[in-house]
């Protein structure tokens, strides 16, 4: 046991040592006098709406979320599977190593109703996957509105039917306990990433661009995509990598992609800090039943 704790916590700090690196490379890339500029210039009342509509749209997962598990047969009610939601949120950018919010979701739920991990994780998976299938959805649609040639327009746009039906037939030879849930997880995912995007569009807005929009937007759908990969904890340090290189190759202001990021993952790390609460107060999870052991044994 303690050798496993050890692994963990030396995987975090690792992480966190490369988000570091990260984030001193983008630093050295920049002039930290135009981007406090930035800063001081904010427009402080699209603040609270972005945080509102980031907040909005874990709401929106956890609901998706719910529905791989009952397509799994486990049924949890939307209360329960929030507050779950949330501590591993909190477990995603804070506790060290391995075991991180989805693992924890996992080991909760086979304590508490007896689901075969199995099923567990590939529900989690697949809502992952679902996540990203929405992400890249959204991103072609954003990219198709900057092409000019209308040719690579339409070829963009034609591409969207071919992806759900490579997505749904995947699901129907390979994970056919999904299929049933094929359309609302996808419109849910819509509604996760189109939240998402908003959040960022106020963020813009508060720092006063007005110009190139879609081009930050598709930028920000392009680091969400990278950010899923875990190599850094809650992929701090890793948006700003693709925020700053990204807007060289779109022409738009790295300065600008770059505080937009910042101020995205400032608003996850609140939002997530949420969580602790259901860590401190476990028997609020699931109020009147028995608590189980924060961590497995």
């Amino acid at each position: 046991m303690a050798s496993k704790r050890v692994q963990r916590a030396a995987k975090f700090f690792l992480k966190l040592a490369v988000a570091g690196v990260a984030i001193y490379f983008v630093f050295t890339q920049l002039e930290w006098e135009d981007l406090k500029g930035l800063y001081q210039q904010l427009k402080w009342p699209y603040l609270l709406p972005a945080a509102l509509l980031f907040a909005s749209s874990k709401a929106v997962s956890a609901v998706r979320l719910n529905r791989f598990f009952k397509a799994k047969q486990l049924v949890v009610s939307e209360a329960i599977n929030l507050r779950l939601y949330l501590l591993g949120m909190f477990y995603n950018l804070f506790l060290p190593g391995g075991i991180g919010g989805d693992g924890y979701k996992v080991y909760w739920l086979n304590k508490r109703y007896k689901t075969p991990v199995k099923d567990l994780v590939w529900a989690s998976l697949h809502d992952r996957l679902n996540g990203l299938f929405g992400l890249v959805v959204l991103a072609t649609v954003c990219l198709a509105v900057l092409v000019e040639e209308s040719t690579w327009r339409l070829l963009l746009v034609a591409t969207l039917p071919l992806l759900y039906g490579a997505y749904y037939l995947g699901l129907k030879w390979f994970f056919k306990d999904f299929v049933p849930v094929f359309w609302r997880s996808n419109l849910l995912s819509l509604g996760v990433q189109g939240l998402q995007v908003a959040c960022a569009y106020l963020l813009l807005l508060a720092l006063g661009v007005e110009e190139g929009l879609p081009a930050y937007l598709l930028l920000f759908l392009l680091s969400s995509i990278i950010a899923i990969v875990p190599v850094t904890p809650g992929a701090i340090g890793l948006r700003e990598v693709v925020a700053l290189f990204g807007a060289d190759l779109l022409l738009i202001d790295d300065k600008v992609s770059v505080s937009v990021s910042l101020a995205f993952n400032l608003i996850t790390i609140l939002v997530s800090f949420c969580g602790i609460y259901f860590m401190l107060r476990p028997n609020k999870i699931a109020p009147g039943e028995d608590i189980l052991p924060l961590h497995p044994e």
